[in-house]
């Protein structure tokens, strides 16, 4: 049974979970190191695809995403007031926290967690993919619209795409640097290529296998919406990437 099958069962699941992600979340001793904010961050996150997969509630998707990227946000301030947040939750891999609030199509929130991000050289090297390190900066250049990071990194995350083994991520990379070109056309077509080969990253071997993503293009939504954002037309509209989600 697919994940669309049993998404019904598992978003009930989740939610009677979450009083108690919630209290785990407030409380200062259980979350000293971020984990259960973290814990709760990818709850909210599940639910919000799920409501919009099973009854169709933009509304949801949007409320439940925006309040998995703000906990992502508050733990990077807790980080930079010297809490304890373990070092693997701020490093580039936030460029996940940042899609997921361009999702919600909540763009001053995806630019605050932007602005805290990067920088954590050593943190970095330990704990990122270079995929992710260069997916990281030139989303966080494209959104703080940063010219020469988004033409250093763009080219980077192009380069890093290059390969057989990445050739659907590719169109993640192809996107963000039609952003940075203000191609409306282009960015259209990226948008097409990755809903058209989201499929493939579902499958066993594929980034999106046993998450929510598989059954929605969140990446794809997020960065659909950035393009609007940043005055872009694009015409996208797919079964991964509904028309209702973006803009």
């Amino acid at each position: 049974m697919g994940l669309r099958n049993r998404m019904p069962m598992l978003m009930e699941l989740r939610r009677d979970n979450l009083p108690v992600l919630l209290a785990n979340a407030a409380d200062a001793e259980k979350d000293k190191d971020g984990s259960s904010s973290s814990s709760l961050a990818g709850t909210l996150r599940f639910l919000g695809v799920a409501e919009y997969v099973v009854n169709g509630d933009r509304d949801a998707f949007r409320s439940y995403l925006t309040g998995s990227a703000a906990l992502r946000n508050e733990m990077l301030d807790r980080y930079l007031n010297g809490d304890a947040i373990d070092g693997s939750y701020v490093t580039m891999i936030l460029y996940k926290d940042i899609l997921t609030a361009l999702a919600a199509n909540d763009f001053g929130l995806a630019r605050s967690i932007a602005s805290k991000a990067g920088g954590r050289h050593e943190l970095e090297m330990k704990y990122d993919h270079t995929f992710d390190l260069a997916f990281g900066y030139a989303l966080k250049a494209v959104v703080e619209n940063d010219e020469l990071g988004m033409k250093r990194w763009c080219k980077q995350l192009l380069d890093e795409c290059s390969d057989e083994a990445n050739s659907d991520l590719q169109f993640y990379a192809e996107a963000l640097d039609a952003i940075r070109r203000s191609s409306s056309f282009d960015v259209s077509i990226a948008l097409k290529e990755i809903s058209s080969r989201h499929t493939n990253q579902a499958k066993v071997g594929g980034i999106f296998k046993d998450t929510e993503d598989e059954t929605l293009c969140v990446w794809g939504i997020a960065l659909a919406n950035l393009a609007i954002n940043c005055g872009l037309s694009i015409d996208v509209a797919s079964s991964f990437i509904p028309q209702d989600l973006v803009g």
